[in-house]
């Protein structure tokens, strides 16, 4: 997915977080450009819009799959022109997805390598139990 810059994407998130409740006993992951991260772990200050929403996506059931590896650890998938970093690049699972992470990082090279301006987000997934 991708959320659109300000305030903008709050009716997206509004969207998703209405549609929880049934999604959350599927495996379901939401992936992309979010434009948004926590503030005082996925940024340096407090800039984002709508930091609060992705607490609501967690409040509702719903995990940060990064997060869930690597705990509070701070690492940046975007950087602006100014050299500062944000973590806007977000995947977030259901409870059964969650438990089938496998391996969840961020690759630098092909934005360092100017092919994106963001850092990849790779997840890999254990193969199903059941």
């Amino acid at each position: 997915m991708y959320f659109p810059l300000g305030r903008a994407k709050v009716p997206l998130f509004q969207y998703l977080i209405s549609l929880l409740d049934h999604e959350l006993h599927t495996p379901v992951m939401i992936i992309g450009d979010f434009n948004t991260g926590k503030h005082g772990l996925d940024e340096v200050g407090k800039t984002f819009i709508a930091s609060t929403c992705l607490d609501d996506l967690e409040r509702k059931g719903w995990r940060d799959l990064w997060r869930s590896v690597h705990g509070n650890r701070r690492q940046y998938s975007w950087w602006s022109t100014r050299g500062n970093g944000f973590r806007i690049d977000h995947a977030f699972g259901s409870r059964p997805l969650a438990q089938r992470i496998a391996s969840i990082d961020y690759v630098d090279e092909p934005r360092i390598e100017g092919l994106s301006d963001h850092s990849l987000l790779v997840v890999q997934l254990d193969a199903a139990g059941d």
